[in-house]
């Protein structure tokens, strides 16, 4: 920890009306407490004042330190009618600095400035860390200065009255004024010109200009006072940023600019190991400490720097011409941060050149980088147009040289076409004759296409009848060979079991003694047999004629007639409960006899394969939809599993009841007449 302590006579500051402003630089007495461990009560005390050491500086200045600094002087005035004495530092980019003064009743107050602090809640409203003073007496008054920052510590002190520093005050900011609005206007118009013409180098540029601005601003203090007034820790991490940004433009635009993948390969590998420092900067800021933080840009700044000095001086002499105010650029730069920087590290004193070096290095570095692109603009147009020049006259000549050459050509062409157009002349005769005769011979020809046209269009028509018609009868064939063949089956099927028994009937009967009483029996099964076959024949005899009758006419039915019809010709009245609902609708167009078929054959399946454990019941009813009408046959018999069988359910096919083996030529009759 540091203290400054005045003590006697040459240690007092005397303020007076004659003296505006003074530089309290040289009359403090600085104690260093490197623990942190330090209070006001206990510095404040006589056994630390032979602790404190005086200063030898002008500005007080210790670089980076991780103590903290108290700062002890005594003032004095001999007028207190002045009331608006001023105690200053024109370097504010400190976390915090704490004054501590006694008020008329003795009781010691505090004031703590800095970026740590709210701007809105400075007793003076400006971006430099300024302190009110009032005396109470012409006595001299002891003042302490606590400092403690993670940024580098120096504290250029003033004590001025408040009329005299307004002044000074205006022509610092009419300085930045300067600064601010050449690099605002520089940075737009890049900006603006990349947008326009795409020149990447622009871009960089502008790149490196927002970087330096947003660096400059924020050391000045001008950020924090117009933008993070409430928080000034976003304005450190801000700086940082603007430092990753401005070395990140800087490697960008170097390397593009000066073609360094031209005239120095090395450098370009340089200038991007230099950008992604820039990127890393920018990425640390959130994670080291800014002490360290602070270190780091110091040195990867003005490293970086040299390097690029070096490479605008390296590709000046290996012939980049406008490299040459690159170069001259950065070495004024270089020069400029360089000094600020070990204004920084305490190493230089802090004087207003120092101070602000960086700022005018850097407007000085602005107008060189203009003037270079400018030159490199120029130089590009000098080129351009010097080729194109170049290419006017090499086309001129050739111009020339082919006008010449045309010139011949022409000539001996001339007289060629003269030989050839009495050639052409003769041609021209013969090819006259000759079109006389095409012509008659392509109005034959005429002739016979529009009869072949005619004849083929014929051709066309007849062989697409004659096809539709094959495809007709194909159709019907195969139709009726898969009528054929069920039919084939279900009389070979059918007709298979009785004549299989009347054979073994005929074998076991007693030709011998016709008398035998065993005959008798056996007859009587011959009958049974022949009864089972005539009936199989009535069957198929049934389907023939129902299939003959496709070509019945239509006619207009009663259902509920129709079914009258089939129960009293067919069926006794106890064989089955039937029910009936044709009430959606009763009439239909359709074939009577077919009709007929499908009521007999449904209500004889519902009786013939009924459920041996309940009486059999028939529901029959219609139902009617937008586009057809259904008739709907409901019983309660034995049913068929139509997972298995629903495609041989209207086939010639044995019976599919599970209970026993039947003929099924009911449902066959069922397909669509049509």
């Amino acid at each position: 920890m540091a203290w400054l302590w005045l003590s006697g006579l040459s240690a007092q500051i005397i303020l007076s009306e004659k003296k505006p402003s003074q530089s309290i630089g040289k009359a403090l007495f600085v104690l260093e407490d490197k623990e942190g461990q330090l209070d006001i009560d206990k510095v404040s005390t006589k056994e630390f004042e032979q602790k404190f050491k005086p200063s030898e500086q002008e500005v007080f200045n210790v670089g980076i330190s991780s103590s903290i600094y108290w700062l002890r002087f005594d003032l004095q005035t001999n007028n207190l009618e002045i009331k608006d004495w001023l105690l200053y530092s024109s370097y504010n980019f400190l976390d915090e600095v704490r004054l501590y003064q006694k008020n008329t009743k003795g009781e010691r107050q505090s004031i703590s400035l800095g970026i740590e602090h709210s701007f809105e809640k400075r007793p003076i409203k400006h971006r430099y860390i300024i302190f009110p003073i009032s005396f109470n007496d012409t006595l001299p008054k002891r003042f302490f200065l606590r400092v403690r920052s993670q940024t580098p510590i120096q504290l250029p002190l003033y004590i001025e009255r408040g009329s005299f520093f307004a002044e000074p005050s205006r022509t610092l900011e009419l300085f930045y004024g300067i600064f601010i609005g050449i690099t605002s206007l520089m940075l737009i118009g890049s900006f603006f010109y990349w947008l326009y013409f795409k020149n990447k180098e622009y871009l960089y540029y502008s790149i490196f200009l927002l970087g330096a601005m947003i660096f400059y601003l924020s050391m000045s203090g001008h950020l924090f006072q117009f933008l993070w007034r409430e928080n000034g820790y976003a304005g450190k991490m801000f700086l940082g940023v603007g430092i990753g940004i401005w070395i990140i433009g800087a490697g960008l635009f170097s390397k593009n600019f000066l073609q360094t993948f031209r005239y120095y390969p090395l450098g370009t590998q340089l200038m991007n190991i230099y950008v992604v420092l820039g990127i890393w900067v920018i990425v640390s800021l959130f994670f080291l400490p800014y002490r360290a933080f602070s270190i780091q840009i110091i040195l990867i700044g003005n490293a970086g720097n040299l390097v690029i000095t070096y490479l605008g001086i390296i590709c000046w002499r290996r012939g980049n011409r406008y490299a040459k105010y690159f170069a001259i650029a950065w070495v004024f730069y270089v020069t400029g941060t360089l000094l600020l920087a070990l204004s920084v590290l305490g190493i230089l004193p802090r004087t207003f050149l120092t101070a602000h070096l960086g700022e005018i290095s850097c407007v000085f570095e602005i107008i060189m980088f203009a003037l270079a692109l400018s030159h490199k603009n120029r130089l590009k147009h000098d080129k351009v147009r010097s080729d194109r020049l170049r290419s006017q006259q090499r086309l001129i000549e050739l111009q020339r040289v082919h006008a010449e050459r045309l010139e011949r050509e022409v000539a001996e062409r001339t007289q060629e076409v003269e030989i050839q157009n009495e050639e052409l002349k003769q041609q021209r005769e013969e090819l006259e004759a000759s079109r006389n005769q095409l012509a008659e011979q392509n109005k034959i020809i005429e002739q016979k296409n529009i009869e072949l046209k005619q004849y083929t269009e014929n051709l066309e028509h007849i062989v697409n009848e004659r096809t539709q018609q094959l495809k007709q009868a194909n159709l019907e064939l195969v139709n009726q060979n898969m009528q054929l063949e069920q039919f084939a089956f279900i009389t070979a099927h059918n007709l298979r079991s009785p004549v299989a028994q009347l054979l073994g009937l005929t074998n076991l009967f007693n030709k011998e003694n016709l008398a035998d009483p065993f005959n008798l029996e056996i007859i009587k099964h011959i009958i049974t047999a022949t009864q089972a076959m005539h009936q199989t024949l009535q069957d198929l005899n049934e389907i023939l004629e129902i299939k003959k009758g496709k070509n019945q006419n239509l006619e207009k039915l009663n259902l509920t007639e129709i079914l009258q019809e089939v129960l009293r010709d067919n069926f006794s009245q106890n064989e089955a409960t039937i029910s009936s609902d044709f009430s959606e609708e009763n009439e239909v167009y359709f074939i009577r006899t077919y009709l007929k078929s499908i009521f007999y054959n449904f209500v004889s399946n519902a009786i013939k394969y009924r459920h041996p454990q309940r009486p059999p019941r028939l529901e029959i009813y219609t139902k009617k939809t937008k586009q057809e009408l259904c008739l709907t046959f409901k019983d309660n018999g034995l049913g068929i599993d139509l997972k298995k069988t629903q495609t041989q359910t209207f086939w010639l096919v044995p019976t599919l009841s599970s209970r026993e083996r039947r003929k099924r030529n009911g449902l066959v009759s069922m397909q669509n007449p049509s």
